[in-house]
């Protein structure tokens, strides 16, 4: 307990001191600390995104499946099968 208060400062200065010193630490810790956390939201950003364009493309890919849209009275001419309308 007496060694707590020995350590004390004695006055503004020598508290200011201290105090800019403990501040000055935690500035670069928080630095380091946001630096990481835009590392590593950036990765998880980029794989999501990743897997968000990989299911559009396999959804895209099921989407260019043409559909053919056939005129019957022109298959039927083609065939040479009358129609049933110009009867």
């Amino acid at each position: 307990m007496l060694t707590s208060i020995r350590q004390l400062p004695l006055n503004g200065r020598e508290a200011a001191a201290k105090l800019a010193g403990v501040l000055s630490a935690m500035r670069v810790l928080v630095g380091q600390t946001a630096a990481r956390a835009g590392i590593i939201g950036r990765a998880r950003l980029t794989a999501a995104l990743l897997g968000i364009e990989t299911a559009l493309v396999e959804f895209g890919g099921r989407l260019t499946t043409p559909i053919i849209v056939i005129d019957r009275r022109l298959l039927h001419q083609l065939m040479g099968v009358p129609h049933l309308d110009d009867a």
